[in-house]
């Protein structure tokens, strides 16, 4: 167990992180400031539990009954407080989960910058059972034994049952296809019959509360088959871009990082089963369309699963930080390392800023403008493109050259569409150009960045500043004397 000065601090970090997304919810300012007379319907059944109820929502059991039992069904704020207390808690209960079985604090913090990623629990809105579903969900996505497996799947499967069966559908690919978790065959059927078995005993609990109290209501699934399909295919059509970028730019970048990760690390079945999540995610979100919401709970357990699989796989001891940290102090004294270091920072920065600028000006990727998510997250892609690049500048030397090449590709591909996006924005605004032209021009810039990168490298720009800075001294040099 790791020692406590150090479970404190990342315990405390859990608890810093978790409150900052809920306080930074854009739903907690809408619920405390809008209408009060806004009605909650997850409240109000929690209020009429022991009744009889006859709407979908009825199938998620767990929260309406906790508050029910503590009193929070009295009235709309304690509802609210109480989904509130919920939300807050799944950071820190999954992060000393993982720390426990890790057992490394290390691990257990770079587990707790995973999830706060991947669950993007500052956009779940408030007043739902989805926080406790993605609670129970990742706590299903790390247990090793048959009994706590079942028993985080029934709770799950009574919290919300259709997204959960979703959720572990997935979580039951990414078990089979994980080829380095060192379980056998029979190990793995033992958990994928834990997880059946689980949600089969919530199924069976909900149906015999809905047979004691007389419930009449159909399921979500059964609803949307029933009624939903054309409606749904209809509000896809409206904004595709919307659908497919519902998780945000941002998740989507880390989410790729992981699957990368995975797949470096010789895990290619468990990156390529990474896929087969989304697809899920994806089409429980069809069949709802209510957003992040939707799409979070129906894959939070594989993310779960892959993140605590991420940081289990680096094999960080005290020796190898050791080792890091004296290299690093010998690097810092290099002088090369602080010009690359200074080189690194200086391209990024700029990149970040002619990006951010041109995209607020209209001349960045504006295809995306009409998608609001992707209008909304575009900065925070540029952000953690530049932080890529940054990293990839610095161990250029450690890296392959197709990886460096194509960073550098991407680099200068997107400050050609900025310059292109100007031209034609100053000289031809009015100009309709068709597609195909957009595409072929779009490859034209491709192969001229990639021609460009590689042309450009670090020791090339190095002689460019070189020679920049000895024609400049020679022309002051010469004026001032």
């Amino acid at each position: 167990m790791p020692t406590s000065s150090r479970l404190v601090i990342v315990m405390a970090m859990a608890f810093f992180v978790s409150g900052w997304t809920l306080f930074n919810n854009p739903s907690l300012t809408g619920l405390l400031e809008g209408d009060a007379q806004r009605i909650e319907w997850y409240g109000v059944f929690a209020s009429l539990i022991f009744h009889p109820y006859q709407t979908y929502i009825s199938e998620s059991v767990l929260l309406p009954l906790i508050a029910k039992v503590l009193g929070a069904s009295a009235s709309r704020s304690s509802w609210l407080v109480l989904c509130s207390i919920v939300s807050f808690l799944v950071i820190p209960i999954l992060t000393a989960i993982a720390t426990y079985q890790t057992n490394s604090t290390l691990k257990g913090l770079l587990f707790l910058l995973a999830v706060a990623l991947l669950l993007n629990l500052q956009n779940l809105p408030l007043g739902f059972p989805d926080p406790m579903t993605i609670m129970m969900l990742g706590i299903v996505a790390m247990q090793s034994r048959t009994f706590p497996l079942f028993l985080a799947a029934f709770f799950a499967s009574i919290s919300h049952f259709s997204l959960s069966i979703f959720s572990l559908f997935g979580l039951g690919v990414l078990i089979c296809c994980d080829a380095r978790s060192g379980l056998t065959v029979n190990d793995k059927k033992c958990r994928i019959y834990s997880l059946l078995l689980g949600a089969l005993a919530g199924k069976i609990f909900v149906a015999i509360w809905h047979l004691i109290f007389n419930y009449h209501a159909e399921s979500r699934l059964q609803w949307a088959l029933n009624y939903g399909l054309q409606e749904f295919g209809a509000r896809y059509a409206e904004d595709p871009w919307a659908f497919w970028l519902t998780p945000g730019i941002g998740f989507l970048i880390v989410y790729g990082f992981i699957l990368c990760v995975l797949a470096w690390r010789k895990n290619l079945q468990l990156a390529i089963a990474g896929f087969v999540v989304l697809f899920i995610a994806y089409a429980a979100n069809y069949l709802a369309l209510d957003g992040v919401r939707i799409f979070t709970t129906a894959a939070s357990a594989s993310l779960v699963y892959l993140a605590s699989r991420v940081v289990d796989s680096a094999a960080v001891s005290k020796s190898t930080v050791t080792k890091l940290s004296s290299r690093f102090n010998c690097a810092v004294t290099d002088v090369r390392y602080l010009h690359r270091l200074s080189f690194a920072s200086l391209i990024s920065m700029i990149w970040l800023y002619v990006l951010s600028a041109a995209q607020w000006a209209g001349f960045g990727i504006n295809f995306l403008s009409g998608a609001h998510l992707a209008s909304q997250h575009i900065y925070w892609a540029y952000f953690f493109l530049a932080l890529s690049f940054f990293m990839i500048a610095i161990f250029a030397h450690h890296l392959n050259g197709i990886v460096v090449r194509a960073a550098k590709t991407i680099y200068i591909g997107l400050i050609l569409v900025i310059v292109i996006q100007w031209v034609r924005g100053s000289w031809w605004p009015d100009a309709v150009i068709v597609s195909w032209i957009k595409f072929a021009l779009l490859i034209f810039l491709g192969l001229t960045a990639h021609y460009l990168a590689g042309l450009v490298d670090y020791k090339n720009a190095t002689r460019l500043f070189v020679s920049v800075r000895r024609r400049t001294q020679r022309i002051l040099c010469k004026f001032l004397l």
